[in-house]
């Protein structure tokens, strides 16, 4: 992850992405403050308090909604401006690199050349239209748990045991779908060379139709059932971390609705308001883990991308020298 991070710091400019991670944090806490404020609001109808319309809290939940419409809508547009500089300025450094280099240098890479352009960049503009929001759900997440804690210590240390559950299984599971997404690469490569080679040999293959039906039945098939079944283990992998993820809050509320209020002698605002932060503290989870395998294939492809680069580099250099 940080050398996905690095690339981007150094393609598109720190000041830019912190201006963009700041207005993700902002974004964040406008909804925070819409839960809280809502808590709040249902304390106050629970305990009965709430007897006539008021004007003070229309205009605060208008501030926040106007508040986070406009973050939201500038933040959105600065990602679509930041996913095109990315990804065309990525292209362009390739293709300088590219012409830079020798012939024998061009040639043994250029299958490895065409599947970052088509493949790698291609997957790191998507990681970073999503990177922004996956540091908002993020800032939303340990907001909720920090407002969580102000609420109730015991039911706090209670989630935080959860969360530290679902930490560890995904931290189990994760090593093995990192390695399907490297070989899920390694095999988009295999697949692209057996393309080119029924493409750059088209000639012979229509004079001797036997050439295309073994590279099709034999190379391209066995490649293309490999990196099926390969995919389908690595985002499986990550799905059944999600269900485990909100089966366990499914648990935990359930457990706190009808257990732990009743044998810790909790409140019943308190409960109210711990369970409406649990369920946006699960959807800031479930947003997380919804992009991460997304960040997990661009890692995979920031590290590819920066490994060609620097061959690219090295070869022009040493074309410089002679």
């Amino acid at each position: 992850m940080h050398q996905l991070l690095k690339m981007v710091f150094d393609l598109v400019g720190k000041s830019k992405i912190l201006k963009y991670i700041l207005l993700g944090i902002l974004s964040g806490l406008c909804s925070f403050l819409f839960i809280n404020v809502l808590t709040r609001v249902v304390d106050i109808l629970i305990a009965g308090n709430l007897t006539t319309i008021s004007k003070k809290y229309p205009i605060i939940f208008s501030f926040i909604i106007l508040f986070f419409i406009w973050t939201r809508r500038t933040l959105s547009l600065a990602v679509i401006k930041l996913s095109q500089q990315l990804f065309w300025k990525l292209r362009k450094q390739i293709i300088a690199l590219v012409l830079k280099a020798n012939y024998d240098q061009l040639t043994d890479k250029k299958n490895q050349i065409h599947s970052s352009i088509v493949s790698d960049i291609n997957i790191l503009t998507q990681a970073s239209t999503t990177v922004i929001d996956f540091f908002t759900a993020s800032i939303m997440a340990v907001a909720c748990l920090i407002y969580l804690a102000s609420i109730s210590w015991i039911l706090f240390s209670i989630t935080l045991g959860i969360a530290v559950l679902g930490i560890i299984v995904y931290t189990i599971s994760s090593k093995k779908n990192n390695q399907n997404f490297e070989k899920a690469r390694s095999l988009e490569n295999n697949f692209l060379e057996q393309v080119n080679t029924i493409l750059n040999g088209f000639k012979e293959i229509f004079i001797e139709p036997k050439k295309g039906k073994y590279i099709y039945e034999q190379k391209i098939n066995t490649i293309a059932d490999r990196s099926c079944n390969n995919n389908i283990n690595a985002f499986s992998g990550f799905l059944n971390n999600q269900i485990i993820g909100q089966v366990l809050f499914y648990i935990l509320i359930t457990s706190i609705l009808l257990i732990f209020s009743i044998t810790l002698h909790i409140k019943t605002s308190d409960v109210v308001s711990f369970v409406f932060t649990l369920l946006y503290l699960l959807n800031a989870i479930e947003i997380v883990l919804v992009f991460l395998p997304g960040l997990m294939r661009a890692k995979v492809a920031s590290g590819r991308l920066m490994r060609l680069k620097n061959e690219l580099e090295q070869a022009g250099a040493n074309n410089a020298i002679a």
